[in-house]
């Protein structure tokens, strides 16, 4: 099963081998980025800042989908084989989300021993805006996500203690685990307007010129995201029809 996963992964990168090649050619290509903050830390907002500085090729949601898989299913059988998961890795250059912020069963001890040059991200955003986030998120807009939610965090359901404490604990645990390279990770909260993110994000990208200004761009829609969880709308109340008087 692995393999045919590994194949299909394999077949949808080639198309990205093009772009990744011209990036080498024009040296913006550098070391492996993993974002590893969970979800609703602005994680597409750091994949549009990667994607607008032109760097690499980032892992889209087929990739994102087929590392999934690739660890599900080696985490299922007992294996821990990373081996499939790393390989499809090797062909892509920026990933964030989902397997890769996976808190429960965490990838990115395996990910910095593979890649000895890669560096993480750890997009976070403070508690109190987070978990509302998230509640919002599953509770109106994406309620078919609540399982994925709480298997990432290894929480039993979407409760807000578990959840806090889980996304506590792995924001924690990501920065033990790089105490001793601090080097190879960047702790930052997109969310936060005090921050020039750009010059943050260049700092640790390696980009020495050409570090774009202002807000970040953003990916998902935010008008949309809050028209879904609007209560509906009352129907405006009907216009009786007056009649004219009989003479």
């Amino acid at each position: 099963m692995h393999r045919i996963l590994l194949a299909a992964a394999c077949a949808r990168a080639a198309a990205a081998n093009a772009t990744r090649a011209g990036a080498l050619r024009n040296g913006t290509a550098g070391a492996k980025i993993f974002g590893v903050g969970f979800k609703k830390t602005a994680t597409e907002s750091l994949l549009s800042a990667y994607d607008a500085l032109g760097l690499g090729v980032a892992c889209g949601e087929a990739c994102r989908a087929d590392a999934a898989a690739l660890w599900s299913g080696a985490w299922k059988t007992g294996a821990r084989d990373l081996g499939a998961v790393v390989e499809l890795a090797r062909r892509y250059d920026f990933f964030q989300d989902s397997p890769w912020c996976d808190a429960a069963a965490p990838l990115y001890p395996a990910l910095a021993a593979a890649f000895p040059d890669a560096r993480f991200v750890l997009t976070v955003r403070p508690v109190a805006a987070w978990w509302p986030s998230v509640k919002r998120w599953l509770g109106c807009v994406k309620p078919s996500k609540r399982r994925e939610y709480a298997d990432l965090l290894g929480v039993a359901a979407v409760e807000e203690r578990a959840f806090t404490d889980a996304y506590a604990r792995h924001n924690a645990a990501v920065a033990a685990f790089f105490a001793d390279a601090p080097e190879r990770l960047l702790v930052v909260d997109l969310t936060d307007p005090a921050r020039d993110h750009w010059r943050d994000l260049c700092a640790f990208f390696g980009v020495r010129a050409g570090c774009p200004a202002g807000a970040l761009p953003h990916r998902h829609n935010q008008r949309k995201k809050a028209d879904a969880c609007a209560p509906p709308r009352a129907p405006p109340p009907r216009r009786r029809r007056s009649r004219a008087r009989r003479r």
